[in-house]
């Protein structure tokens, strides 16, 4: 396998692009490509320069060509409060970038959550993402933040259980947490832009 099929075979099992590459070799300051991409390669390593990443500033500007995945995996690491695993961080970071591309792009006709089934992983992720993304926007739709608040646990409680066997309980509540600061600082809009130009 040639040098430039391993990159794009490693970039698109991660879900990033040639723009999230030249990110990390810029911010590392790492001349070689190759040694940039062998840091996303592995689950602990790009954990690690995640973490080192996150930890500087960013605004929107330096991050307008990053993938949603990546950029989704970089602010996850950048709002947690460091009580979540690094495997759960990208957990966050793949379901958030998957569902919200189901969700906004290809909107499910017949997708929903039926509370009276026993929580399933698609639907727990499902409403993972609603709540985490679109949380403000349903919260419109109920008579104060009390009642609000009283589903948005109920939502929480069902999340952890479709998700049990990915350990939910130690992750969900600070992971909505997380994406609720992503939408809230405007991080998606151009991801949503692009989606309605289509």
């Amino acid at each position: 396998m040639t040098a430039d099929a391993l990159k794009d075979e490693i970039l698109k099992d991660k879900g990033f692009n040639q723009y999230d590459l030249n990110f990390v070799k810029r911010r590392t300051g790492l001349k070689d490509e190759r040694q940039a991409l062998s840091l996303m390669e592995e689950e602990d390593d790009l954990g690690l320069i995640m973490e080192q990443l996150s930890s500087l500033p960013l605004v929107k500007r330096q991050s307008s060509r990053l993938s949603l995945g990546f950029l989704t995996l970089l602010l996850t690491h950048k709002y947690s409060e460091g009580n979540i695993k690094n495997k759960h961080k990208l957990m966050i970071s793949t379901i958030a970038s998957s569902y919200f591309n189901l969700i906004y792009n290809d909107p499910p006709k017949s997708r929903g959550v039926d509370f009276r089934n026993k929580p399933d992983e698609p639907s727990a992720k499902f409403l993972f993402v609603l709540s985490g993304f679109f949380g403000e926007y349903f919260a419109k739709f109920f008579n104060g933040q009390e009642e609000y608040e009283e589903v948005r646990q109920s939502h929480v409680k069902y999340i952890e259980a479709g998700l049990k066997g990915d350990g939910g309980h130690e992750w969900v509540s600070e992971g909505l947490a997380i994406l609720e600061k992503i939408s809230e600082n405007g991080w998606l809009s151009r991801f949503m832009k692009k989606s309605k130009a289509l």
